[in-house]
């Protein structure tokens, strides 16, 4: 899966925020040291307060089957100009990057979030087929016709439409991924009010340990951090 965050939106749309639709948790600069020029290091978005916010965030994305027949695989690159160039860039304006991140990546990639908006492409195609006789006969075959399109996604049983998560979910009850690739998505994509876990967990890897202040138990950013013993 692909995703693409962007933090501003440019003058000519009127509107210099994108359309807040996640919450940024963390990113983690050496999953993409290209973007960040460093081989290592993060950054907290948690916080409680206001003033702590990362501010307006628009994130949106794309997956697609892991057969290679299926038109949400080969049109991989049509829903990536969609996403991040069409309906992002042109129509809406949006630029900017979070710091530190690539502006679209694979979700491994990316900075973890709550949610992210979903479009699925699919196609119609004709194909003739013509028979050649001879010593080995054969049968060609010859894409004539392909009309793409573009939709919103839509979300597996008991899911909800225009969300990555949802749709992914979808494509393994479908059995066009599978549930390990699930999982490696819920990584990035950890759900609404699940970034202080995240958050949490992360800070651990890295050896490190939050000191809330008395009375704050919804984040693990408003304090100190010191070394775990």
């Amino acid at each position: 899966a692909v995703t693409c965050c962007w933090v501003k939106a440019q003058k000519l749309t009127n509107q210099h925020e994108p359309t807040d639709n996640t919450d940024v948790c963390y990113a983690d600069f050496s999953k993409s040291p290209a973007s960040s020029n460093v081989n290592a290091g993060f950054a907290i978005f948690e916080g409680p307060l206001e003033s702590e916010d990362e501010g307006p965030v628009n994130c949106h994305g794309f997956a697609w089957s892991s057969d290679p027949k299926r038109a949400t695989h080969r049109l991989k690159g049509n829903a990536l100009f969609e996403v991040a160039m069409y309906e992002a860039f042109y129509k809406q304006g949006y630029v900017k990057a979070l710091p530190g991140a690539p502006m679209c990546g694979c979700v491994e990639q990316m900075p973890v979030v709550t949610r992210a908006d979903c479009t699925e492409v699919s196609a119609s195609e004709l194909f003739m087929l013509t028979f050649v006789p001879g010593n080995v006969p054969r049968v060609d075959v010859v894409l004539k016709r392909q009309t793409v399109r573009k939709q919103t996604c839509k979300g597996g049983t008991g899911g909800i439409d225009n969300d990555l998560s949802s749709y992914y979910n979808r494509l393994v009850q479908e059995g066009q991924a599978t549930e390990e690739e699930r999982k490696m998505l819920s990584k990035t994509i950890v759900g609404e009010g699940m970034c202080g876990p995240a958050v949490h967990q992360f800070l651990k890897k890295k050896g490190l340990v939050s000191h809330e202040p008395e009375g704050d138990h919804h984040n693990h950013t408003n304090g100190t951090l010191s070394m775990e013993n």
